[in-house]
Protein backbone atom coordinates (compact mmCIF):
# COMPACT_ATOMS: atom_id res chain seq x y z
CA UNK A 1 0.00 0.00 0.00
CA UNK A 2 2.73 2.49 0.78
CA UNK A 3 4.36 1.59 -2.06
CA UNK A 4 1.23 2.24 -4.20
CA UNK A 5 0.93 5.89 -2.12
CA UNK A 6 4.46 6.74 -3.20
CA UNK A 7 4.00 6.41 -6.77
CA UNK A 8 0.83 7.93 -7.06
CA UNK A 9 2.62 10.86 -4.54
CA UNK A 10 5.47 10.72 -7.50
CA UNK A 11 3.17 11.74 -10.27
CA UNK A 12 3.36 15.14 -8.72
CA UNK A 13 7.07 16.02 -9.78
CA UNK A 14 7.04 19.74 -10.70
CA UNK A 15 6.54 22.11 -7.95
CA UNK A 16 2.52 23.22 -8.13
CA UNK A 17 3.22 26.15 -6.89
CA UNK A 18 4.53 27.02 -10.52
CA UNK A 19 1.65 25.99 -12.07
CA UNK A 20 -1.25 26.60 -9.87
CA UNK A 21 -3.90 29.12 -11.12
CA UNK A 22 -4.67 31.23 -7.84
CA UNK A 23 -7.38 33.46 -8.41
CA UNK A 24 -6.64 37.09 -7.75
CA UNK A 25 -8.55 37.29 -4.11
CA UNK A 26 -8.10 37.69 -0.16
CA UNK A 27 -7.28 34.20 -0.27
CA UNK A 28 -4.55 34.38 -2.19
CA UNK A 29 -1.85 35.20 -0.24
CA UNK A 30 -2.75 32.46 1.98
CA UNK A 31 -2.91 29.89 -0.67
CA UNK A 32 0.58 31.06 -1.95
CA UNK A 33 1.69 30.37 1.44
CA UNK A 34 0.80 27.32 1.83
CA UNK A 35 1.61 26.21 -1.75
CA UNK A 36 5.29 27.26 -1.21
CA UNK A 37 5.19 25.23 2.88
CA UNK A 38 3.49 22.00 0.84
CA UNK A 39 6.00 21.67 -1.82
CA UNK A 40 8.51 22.68 0.89
CA UNK A 41 7.31 18.86 2.18
CA UNK A 42 4.75 19.51 5.22
CA UNK A 43 2.32 17.49 5.34
CA UNK A 44 -0.28 19.51 7.41
CA UNK A 45 -0.12 21.89 4.18
CA UNK A 46 -0.35 19.39 1.36
CA UNK A 47 -3.67 18.22 3.43
CA UNK A 48 -5.24 21.71 2.99
CA UNK A 49 -3.98 22.32 -0.28
CA UNK A 50 -5.46 18.91 -1.65
CA UNK A 51 -8.73 20.13 0.71
CA UNK A 52 -8.39 23.20 -1.62
CA UNK A 53 -8.49 21.76 -4.91
CA UNK A 54 -10.76 19.20 -3.64
CA UNK A 55 -13.29 21.69 -2.77
CA UNK A 56 -11.96 24.96 -4.91
CA UNK A 57 -12.02 26.73 -2.52
CA UNK A 58 -9.14 28.96 -1.00
CA UNK A 59 -8.94 30.27 -4.71
CA UNK A 60 -7.86 27.39 -6.58
CA UNK A 61 -9.58 25.79 -9.82
CA UNK A 62 -11.35 22.43 -8.70
CA UNK A 63 -9.74 19.85 -9.64
CA UNK A 64 -9.99 16.36 -8.27
CA UNK A 65 -6.47 14.68 -9.73
CA UNK A 66 -4.47 17.12 -8.05
CA UNK A 67 -5.95 16.56 -4.57
CA UNK A 68 -5.62 13.53 -4.82
CA UNK A 69 -1.87 13.40 -5.79
CA UNK A 70 -1.43 16.13 -2.69
CA UNK A 71 -3.13 13.90 -0.42
CA UNK A 72 -0.79 10.99 -1.45
CA UNK A 73 2.12 13.05 -0.57
CA UNK A 74 0.68 13.80 2.86
CA UNK A 75 -0.49 10.49 3.05
CA UNK A 76 2.56 9.21 2.74
CA UNK A 77 4.51 11.31 5.33
CA UNK A 78 1.79 9.16 7.61
CA UNK A 79 -1.04 12.47 7.88
CA UNK A 80 -4.03 10.28 9.10
CA UNK A 81 -6.34 13.27 7.81
CA UNK A 82 -4.73 13.36 4.40
CA UNK A 83 -4.99 9.04 4.50
CA UNK A 84 -8.67 9.23 5.10
CA UNK A 85 -9.15 12.05 2.15
CA UNK A 86 -7.29 9.63 0.03
CA UNK A 87 -9.88 6.75 0.74
CA UNK A 88 -12.50 9.08 -0.38
CA UNK A 89 -11.10 9.86 -3.15
CA UNK A 90 -10.90 6.03 -4.11
CA UNK A 91 -14.13 5.37 -2.37
CA UNK A 92 -15.95 7.49 -5.06
CA UNK A 93 -13.67 7.47 -8.04
CA UNK A 94 -12.41 11.55 -7.70
CA UNK A 95 -9.08 12.06 -8.85
CA UNK A 96 -8.37 8.28 -9.17
CA UNK A 97 -9.64 4.89 -10.25
CA UNK A 98 -12.31 3.88 -7.89
CA UNK A 99 -11.29 1.20 -5.97
CA UNK A 100 -13.53 0.01 -2.65
CA UNK A 101 -11.16 -2.44 -1.67
CA UNK A 102 -8.31 0.14 -1.61
CA UNK A 103 -10.47 2.89 -0.04
CA UNK A 104 -11.64 0.31 2.71
CA UNK A 105 -7.70 -0.30 3.46
CA UNK A 106 -6.69 3.55 3.51
CA UNK A 107 -10.30 4.25 5.95
CA UNK A 108 -8.68 1.77 8.20
CA UNK A 109 -5.44 3.05 8.60
CA UNK A 110 -6.76 6.63 9.03
CA UNK A 111 -9.12 5.41 12.15
CA UNK A 112 -6.12 3.22 13.22
CA UNK A 113 -4.12 6.09 13.38
CA UNK A 114 -6.00 8.50 15.23
CA UNK A 115 -8.39 9.90 13.00
CA UNK A 116 -12.22 9.02 14.87
CA UNK A 117 -14.10 11.24 13.56
CA UNK A 118 -13.96 9.04 10.34
CA UNK A 119 -14.82 6.19 12.17
CA UNK A 120 -18.23 8.83 13.74
CA UNK A 121 -18.83 9.52 10.12
CA UNK A 122 -19.14 5.99 9.10
CA UNK A 123 -21.19 5.00 11.71
CA UNK A 124 -23.30 8.04 10.63
CA UNK A 125 -23.73 7.15 7.41
CA UNK A 126 -24.42 3.67 8.06
CA UNK A 127 -27.50 4.02 10.30
CA UNK A 128 -28.71 5.95 7.02
CA UNK A 129 -28.14 3.09 5.18
CA UNK A 130 -25.09 3.40 3.59
CA UNK A 131 -23.93 0.11 1.96
CA UNK A 132 -20.05 1.17 2.14
CA UNK A 133 -19.91 2.58 5.60
CA UNK A 134 -21.96 -0.45 6.30
CA UNK A 135 -19.81 -3.36 4.83
CA UNK A 136 -16.49 -1.16 6.47
CA UNK A 137 -17.66 -0.88 9.67
CA UNK A 138 -19.06 -4.95 9.61
CA UNK A 139 -15.13 -5.97 9.09
CA UNK A 140 -13.58 -3.32 11.49
CA UNK A 141 -16.03 -4.70 14.31
CA UNK A 142 -15.78 -8.66 13.16
CA UNK A 143 -12.17 -8.86 12.83
CA UNK A 144 -11.07 -6.00 15.14
CA UNK A 145 -9.14 -3.82 12.71
CA UNK A 146 -8.29 -0.13 12.89
CA UNK A 147 -7.02 -0.62 16.39
CA UNK A 148 -10.87 -1.15 17.72
CA UNK A 149 -11.54 -4.53 20.01
CA UNK A 150 -13.72 -7.25 18.35
CA UNK A 151 -17.16 -7.02 18.72
CA UNK A 152 -19.39 -9.42 17.44
CA UNK A 153 -22.70 -7.88 17.95
CA UNK A 154 -22.19 -4.86 16.52
CA UNK A 155 -20.59 -6.44 13.52
CA UNK A 156 -23.88 -8.02 13.33
CA UNK A 157 -25.60 -4.85 13.27
CA UNK A 158 -23.58 -3.09 10.21
CA UNK A 159 -24.03 -6.41 8.45
CA UNK A 160 -27.60 -6.62 8.71
CA UNK A 161 -27.79 -2.76 7.22
CA UNK A 162 -25.53 -3.45 4.59
CA UNK A 163 -28.06 -6.77 3.81
CA UNK A 164 -31.10 -4.24 2.54
CA UNK A 165 -29.07 -3.57 -0.40
CA UNK A 166 -26.21 -6.10 -0.73
CA UNK A 167 -26.32 -9.78 -1.67
CA UNK A 168 -22.80 -10.45 -0.61
CA UNK A 169 -23.91 -8.92 2.63
CA UNK A 170 -26.80 -11.15 3.10
CA UNK A 171 -24.69 -13.88 2.37
CA UNK A 172 -22.12 -13.20 4.98
CA UNK A 173 -25.29 -12.57 7.46
CA UNK A 174 -26.56 -15.89 6.69
CA UNK A 175 -23.13 -17.33 7.89
CA UNK A 176 -23.23 -15.36 11.01
CA UNK A 177 -27.12 -16.99 11.82
CA UNK A 178 -25.67 -20.57 10.53
CA UNK A 179 -22.54 -20.02 13.67
CA UNK A 180 -24.16 -18.22 15.97
CA UNK A 181 -21.52 -14.96 15.63
CA UNK A 182 -23.00 -11.65 16.87
CA UNK A 183 -26.49 -13.36 17.25
CA UNK A 184 -28.22 -16.85 18.52
CA UNK A 185 -27.18 -19.40 16.33
CA UNK A 186 -31.12 -19.69 13.82
CA UNK A 187 -30.01 -22.68 11.41
CA UNK A 188 -33.63 -21.31 9.85
CA UNK A 189 -33.10 -18.31 9.56
CA UNK A 190 -30.13 -19.04 7.63
CA UNK A 191 -31.46 -21.16 5.49
CA UNK A 192 -34.04 -18.83 4.34
CA UNK A 193 -31.39 -16.35 3.24
CA UNK A 194 -28.97 -19.03 2.16
CA UNK A 195 -31.36 -19.89 -0.59
CA UNK A 196 -32.91 -16.02 -1.04
CA UNK A 197 -29.30 -15.43 -2.32
CA UNK A 198 -28.49 -18.51 -4.03
CA UNK A 199 -31.72 -18.57 -6.23
CA UNK A 200 -31.22 -15.04 -6.85
CA UNK A 201 -30.75 -13.73 -10.73
CA UNK A 202 -28.03 -11.81 -10.15
CA UNK A 203 -26.19 -13.59 -7.59
CA UNK A 204 -22.87 -15.04 -9.22
CA UNK A 205 -21.28 -15.49 -5.97
CA UNK A 206 -19.86 -14.83 -2.77
CA UNK A 207 -17.23 -11.95 -3.57
CA UNK A 208 -19.33 -10.33 -6.30
CA UNK A 209 -19.12 -6.86 -6.74
CA UNK A 210 -22.64 -5.36 -5.40
CA UNK A 211 -23.71 -2.20 -7.86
Amino acid sequence: MKVFIALLAGMLCLPVVMHAQIKANKDSVAVAEYLQRANDGDAVAQNRVGLWYYTGVGGLDKDYTMAAKWWALAAQQGNSDAVGNLAMCYQLGNGVEADSTTAAKLYIRSIHDGNSRLLEQHERLATKGKLFSAMLLYDIYLHGKAGMAPDQEKAFTYLEIAARKSLTAKYKLAYLYENGIGTPADTAKARSLYEEVLNHPQWTGPEQEDK
